[in-house]
């Protein structure tokens, strides 16, 4: 392989493990958040994150506190943070 290109890959690879850790610690698991998906925003929990560096790094796990149904996110998709809890509208 051409130094230059592994030398790029290993940066790329810091780099998406920083935004992993970075994420984790901004959003642990059991945050409460609002999260923008298409037009709608939706009441979620954080429950895990993914940590595969190589594919949606940072991308954040969350379950809808109304419905259970669950969803993948990236952190830009959050617009602020939710106090709804289970079973209320």
């Amino acid at each position: 392989m051409n130094l230059k290109v592994e030398k790029a890959l290993q940066k790329h690879e810091a780099a998406a493990r920083n935004l992993i850790r970075a994420v984790q610690k901004a959003y642990p698991k059991g945050t409460a958040l609002v999260v923008r998906k298409g037009r709608n925003e939706l009441p979620l929990r954080v429950y895990d994150h993914r940590d595969s560096w190589w594919h949606d790094p940072g991308y954040i796990l969350g379950e809808n506190v109304r419905t259970g149904k669950t969803h993948a996110f990236h952190p830009t998709a959050i617009v602020g943070n939710s106090v709804v809890q289970r079973g209320e509208s």
